[in-house]
């Protein structure tokens, strides 16, 4: 999935642009819970992929996933993750329902294949 359309939904949902340079409480949460969301939603991407897209480095990344973790290990934070639980399984519908149609046409590409060499 496409960071910049995770970045999207993150700022839509908040109602905030979280590539704000401020270190106020729900900009810096905002930006915890994208990383978070970014990472869970594509596990091969790198942390410096990540921060590239808020122009922070891969430590910022990496400190902010686990800030994110402990908030949500020790349910410090409802709301925050009541809104992460909800972005992410958003976001995940919509990863599935992509991969589906592109396994169909990949699928359909395939099998196209043997017709042809069939009715060649």
């Amino acid at each position: 999935m496409e960071l910049e359309y995770i970045l999207k939904q993150v700022n839509d949902s908040l109602g905030i642009d979280i590539n704000t340079n401020t270190r106020k409480r729900d900009f810096v949460q905002g930006r915890f819970l994208y990383m978070k969301l970014a990472k869970e939603l594509n596990p091969r991407v790198s942390y410096s992929k990540i921060g590239q897209v808020l122009k922070k480095n891969h430590a910022t990344v990496m400190h902010g996933i686990k800030t994110m973790d402990n908030i949500i290990k020790f349910k410090q934070d409802k709301e925050l993750i009541k809104t992460y639980n909800e972005m992410y399984n958003e976001l995940n519908n919509q990863l599935i329902i992509s991969k589906n149609r592109f396994d169909r046409t990949k699928m359909i590409v395939q099998n196209q294949e043997p017709l042809r060499k069939y009715y060649a």
